[in-house]
């Protein structure tokens, strides 16, 4: 046995730190009662952990309270494993761990057609022109740059729109 402090799962949405303290207090008396709040909710988990002040005493709650119903659902008692023991819990998109920074996609403001810098032509009315249009902002980039790279006398990044 790993000690007096237990875990209870399948607890009622309505169930708060109250009732699961008096619940067990049936059994024997009562170090704490923690019911786990999601913190983007503010609701409970469906979880928590009791911690009764004697070894026997946590003994006697898994005996007679394991399967029993509070708040009208059935609850499961086990032993609660200590923190250590329990890997890393993720936030289930993809391999990153919740919490942490996550790149936005590429791209900027999109009428639906991409160029693939960030930008896209502007769409008056939201219809999509295709990046067709010579007022682009991909157009008037390319104009500019063409320009400074004349200046320079260098062929830039966009030397495929030159002739050799």
């Amino acid at each position: 046995m790993s000690g007096t402090r237990l875990y209870v799962g399948n607890l009622a949405y309505g169930t708060n730190e109250a009732s699961l303290r008096n619940f067990f207090e049936s059994v024997g008396e009562v170090k704490s009662a923690e019911v786990v709040i999601d913190r983007a909710t503010n609701r409970s988990k469906g979880f928590g952990f009791v911690e009764m002040m004697a070894e026997n005493g946590a003994q006697e709650a898994m005996e007679q309270l394991n399967g029993q119903p509070l708040d009208g659902r059935p609850i499961k008692i086990d032993f609660a494993k200590p923190k250590e023991d329990r890997p890393r819990s993720f936030s289930g998109n993809g391999d990153r761990p919740s919490g942490g920074y996550a790149p936005r996609p590429s791209g900027g403001y999109s009428d639906g057609a991409s160029s693939g810098n960030g930008y896209s032509s502007p769409a008056s009315n939201g219809a999509s022109n295709g990046g067709a249009s010579g007022n682009s902002r991909n157009s008037r980039d390319k104009d500019k740059s063409r320009e400074r790279d004349s200046d320079r006398g260098g062929r830039g990044r966009y030397s495929d729109d030159y002739d050799n």
